[in-house]
């Protein structure tokens, strides 16, 4: 899993994640996106928002324009009141002219005890339909090569937070195939995917050199196991016990945490009142999930120019601090 901070420390937070084995991507918010190309906005599969304010949803319209003669159906996930939302962009145009566009959005919105789903198709411009209702799921994508969790931030009207879990994958070691004398072909998918999904491995199979290998050894000698990645993306909520525990249950053992440091703890009074972190508790966050890295992400304008006091008070609490796309923050 590739991710980018697609904007700058003070600008609206945007995570774009990509997939080597996979064509589609995700975004986390969907706010300022001029960043991105427009092979990139192309890509996105499914949008995760943490919450409406206009520097986490501005970009819808932008990722409108550039998706809109796409016939591809775009996931989207947001927070209580989203699928009105998002229909009311959506309503704020005319489609009297869209018999040709087959670009519809599912949208979900989570509300535990449920997550509310429904289409706004192209085809019926956009109108909004019929309304189902699920359970909820803290999971809410589960996909071939990664899952999505998320969980419910207070900024005074609920926030999601996100995790992307990258699946576990088995490689094939090049050189032991080679010592083998072994050619690829249909009998190296077929054992990948039995090891994989934990099937029986009994059996032998016979090379066109005349040499047999049991399948559970060569398995043994030819896989070998690739952890995938864990992201988190933790923006605009209050400090408290409850969300400390929610945010560490969410990102645990994540390598890289991207979380917001709105505020130095000289500001707390102001953190607490607007409902933002400051430096001092995302790295609080950081070091009880025992994070890889800790990305500090969406920090208040007022220290432009003092962006150092900001990392130097996150490293006080969590010594692995990075800035996104310069590696590790050093004092």
């Amino acid at each position: 899993m590739n991710v980018r901070l697609v904007n700058d420390l003070t600008q609206d937070p945007l995570l774009y994640a990509s997939f080597d084995s996979s064509s589609e991507s995700l975004l986390l918010d969907c706010g300022y996106m001029f960043g991105l190309s427009l092979r990139e906005i192309q890509k996105i599969s499914s949008i995760f928002v943490s919450h409406t304010h206009f520097d986490h949803f501005m970009g819808f319209d932008h990722m409108l324009r550039m998706r809109i003669e796409q016939n591809r159906d775009v996931e989207i996930f947001g927070p209580s009141g989203f699928i009105f939302q998002a229909a009311g962009k959506l309503s704020g145009y005319s489609w009297n002219l869209c018999s040709d566009l087959n670009l519809n959005f599912i949208v979900f919105e989570i509300e535990p005890p449920v997550i509310k789903k429904t289409v706004l198709k192209a085809q019926e411009a956009y109108k909004l339909g019929e309304i189902e209702i699920l359970p909820y799921d803290a999971v809410l994508a589960k996909k071939n090569n990664f899952i999505v969790k998320t969980a419910i931030m207070d900024h005074i009207i609920p926030s999601l937070a996100f995790s992307i879990k990258e699946i576990d994958s088995l490689k094939v070691d090049g050189e032991a195939l080679a010592s083998i004398g072994a050619q690829p072909g249909p009998w190296l998918g077929e054992l990948k995917r039995d090891a994989l999904a934990g099937h029986d491995l009994n059996g032998e199979i016979e090379f066109s050199n005349g040499i047999v290998f049991e399948r559970r050894k060569l398995a043994e000698l030819l896989f070998y196991l690739k952890r995938g990645k864990k992201v988190s993306y933790i923006v605009d909520t209050v400090f408290s016990d409850d969300i400390l525990e929610k945010a560490v249950e969410l990102s645990e053992n994540s390598d890289e945490l991207y979380c917001e440091c709105a505020f130095l703890a000289e500001d707390a009074d102001k953190a607490a009142s607007s409902h933002h972190l400051t430096a001092s508790q995302a790295a609080i966050i950081a070091k009880e999930a025992n994070v890889k890295k800790l990305f500090p992400i969406h920090l208040s304008k007022r220290y432009t120019g003092r962006f150092r006091d900001v990392f130097l008070e996150a490293h006080g609490v969590f010594p692995h601090v990075y800035l996104s796309g310069k590696g590790e923050f050093k004092v």
